[in-house]
Order: C-alpha cells, then structure tokens, then sequence
C-alpha cells in the first residue's frame, strides 16, 4: 500500500514511468520497513501563512480571544503561543532600545 502511494505520487510529481519511479522508491521503501518495522508514519499538515502582525494587532484592539481563534482557525494554545512570542519580541526590542545609565 505504502508503494503505491509512493510510486503514484512520485509519478504524477516527474512524469517518469512506473518502472523509473520505483527503482527510486523501493530503497526508501525498504529503508522504512528495515528501520521502522510496525511503526505508523505520521505526515503533517502544511504549514500554513498565518499573519501574524494581524493576529497581533486583533488581540491589542481587544477582539475576544474565541473570535482570534475563529477567524484564523487556531487553536486556543496557538493563539497564546503567538502572542507570548509577539510580547517577548516587543520586550526584547525595547530592553535593548533604552539608554544605559551614564
């Protein structure tokens, strides 16, 4: 199964043959089976463009949390993630912006 889909893909993405694709994906093929036996493989979403400026700016203009979350499709957690990043990186950039004591 996990060939097929390989192959196929691989296929589409070249438009080299079957036979030219394969001879590229048995080796990795094998190498997952040989390094990885019995093991699920997991394959993640894209990454995805988020503006984060935006988000930003929608949580200083006082937008709720939930419609933040709903307009980006984020989670709560990626939510507070962002903004603690964007408050860090705001502090960091006004820490090193003061004058020091003469």
């Amino acid at each position: 199964m996990l060939m097929a889909e390989f192959v196929t893909a691989a296929c589409a993405a070249t438009g080299q043959t079957a036979e030219v694709v394969t001879m590229i994906v048995r080796p990795i093929i094998d190498h997952l089976e040989r390094n990885y036996p019995g093991q699920q493989i997991y394959i993640s979403k894209p990454g995805r463009n988020l503006d984060l400026q935006e988000i930003y700016r929608e949580y200083v203009a006082r937008i709720p949390k939930r419609e933040i979350c709903r307009r980006h499709s984020l989670s709560m957690r990626t939510l507070n993630r962002i903004i603690d990043e964007a408050v860090a990186e705001i502090e960091s950039i006004n820490s090193s912006a003061v004058c020091p004591d003469l």
